[in-house]
């Protein structure tokens, strides 16, 4: 079981995303063991109306280059103020123009396999979330990689509490990044369920054995809770605001608020909300098919 993240991937975009985006990747590096990678994408196509269209179409060759240039050296400055202060954690700066956010940040996961994809954002999207530049649940799946999602209301070394959904098996992907997510913290865990899954009394089994691993093996303080409701991510989003949890830990499936409109958790957390969302997909084959 990894209990650090070796390989981190961070889109920078120098704004307030980057400075919760860096604090957080430099709270989980690892001196002498992580690798903390930098994208950033020049003249990004976004999405409007539902088409991917150029920001930046009037821009001349030279105004490129000059971007090009700006782009460079505010990923130097970055990577040297890391260094300066983390010691003997490696910095890779990425420069990709034309592409969108997402399919920029998909294309480079795919090539170095990121331990831990950090996305800041500072935006709600909860009535148009098809605007969002990138959707983390889509990164997950297509990448593989865990995505977490933070806000600027984030607490970089905050871990007091921890959601974590368990459904028809157990979460050994999940508990394998909390070890690696709190490190040598030990936060309390609330293991959830929702009573109106099927095969319920079936399920208690399931939930029985993530909570001996969490609280026998791994030694962290756990609570359970069954949850009521017919819509899964909302029922764990409400239980979380409740408890002022600091991060909820759930598959892309758990986190659909709305499969109509696209809305997940993350687009309806306030930009001064302590909590984060970190979304992956299952670990194992068998827990693919159960997914």
């Amino acid at each position: 079981m990894e209990t650090f993240f070796s390989n981190i991937l961070v889109p920078v975009d120098f704004s307030v995303n980057t400075k919760v985006a860096i604090q957080k990747a430099m709270w989980l590096a690892v001196p002498g063991f992580s690798i903390i990678h930098l994208l950033h994408i020049l003249d990004p196509v976004s999405k409007d109306g539902g088409y991917y269209v150029t920001e930046h179409a009037g821009w001349t060759t030279e105004s490129n280059i000059c971007s090009c240039e700006d782009g460079e050296m505010k990923l130097q400055q970055l990577k040297q103020t890391i260094e300066e202060e983390l010691h003997k954690v490696i910095v890779v700066t990425h420069l990709i123009s034309g592409e969108s956010i997402q399919k920029g940040i998909t294309c480079l996961a795919k090539q170095l396999h990121p331990s831990l994809i950090i996305i800041g954002e500072s935006k709600r999207h909860k009535w148009f979330p098809f605007l969002k530049t990138v959707n983390t649940g889509l990164l997950a799946k297509e990448t593989n990689c865990p995505v977490l999602t933070i806000k600027p209301g984030s607490f970089p070394n905050r871990m007091k509490s921890i959601v974590m959904p368990v459904r028809s098996f157990v979460p050994n992907r999940k508990i394998e990044l909390l070890s690696a997510l709190t490190r040598n913290h030990r936060p309390v865990i609330h293991l959830v369920s929702m009573y109106n899954d099927e095969q319920f009394n079936r399920r208690a089994g399931i939930f029985l054995d993530a909570y001996r691993t969490l609280s026998d093996y791994l030694h962290y303080p756990v609570e359970y809770k069954v949850l009521r409701g017919s819509n899964i991510a909302k029922a764990i989003f409400d239980y979380s605001k409740f408890i002022m949890a600091d991060f909820i830990i759930a598959h892309p499936g758990e986190t659909k608020i709305s499969t109509i409109y696209g809305t997940d958790i993350c687009d309806i957390i306030t930009p001064d909300s302590k909590l984060g969302i970190l979304t992956t997909e299952p670990f194992l084959k068998t827990e693919k098919e159960h997914a």
